[in-house]
């Protein structure tokens, strides 16, 4: 995917919850892609080019472990936001 809009990976086990924030960031112009665990964050991360990943508390540990292990590891370069009870 070959876009000049950033283009955000939001991953939480609450489908509601990331579909709010997909479509605020939409109405920012910025695009989002959602996903519900870290087996499928890991999957995208290879294959499209995100400015950011927004990690959302609901997300189990042992999830949330996986994903920043992999992304400590491969994808260093990308930006982490880590959402917390009260952020939304």
């Amino acid at each position: 995917m070959d876009t000049e809009h950033p283009i955000i990976l939001l991953v939480g086990s609450d489908p509601d919850v990331l579909f709010l924030r997909s479509a605020v960031l939409a109405s920012a112009g910025i695009w989002s892609l959602r996903v519900r665990n870290a087996e499928q964050a890991i999957a995208v991360l290879g294959k499209v080019p995100f400015n950011m990943a927004v990690i959302c508390y609901m997300l189990d540990q042992e999830n949330q472990q996986q994903l920043l292990n992999f992304l400590l590891s491969a994808h260093s370069g990308i930006k982490v936001l880590w959402m917390v009870p009260g952020d939304d």
